[in-house]
């Protein structure tokens, strides 16, 4: 297995967006209207945010609480 070390959140990002761009290659995804990329709080936000704007796709957060 081999370990990919990113420089900060956004080269992250970046990268995680050039995986999923088949995503919008396909024929019936050129609408990207139907892709959705949902993020969590603690640093996912970020990330969600440039792969949306990357895939032209909407972002939404998930909020969750811990469970005790």
């Amino acid at each position: 297995m081999q370990l990919i070390i990113f420089r900060d959140r956004i080269n992250a990002a970046n990268k995680l967006a050039e995986k999923l761009m088949w995503l919008i290659e396909k024929p019936e995804q050129r609408n990207s209207s139907s892709i959705v990329v949902l993020a969590i709080p603690r640093g996912g936000v970020i990330i969600g945010k440039v792969v949306a704007a990357k895939l032209n796709a909407r972002l939404d957060v998930i909020v969750s609480m811990y469970l005790t």
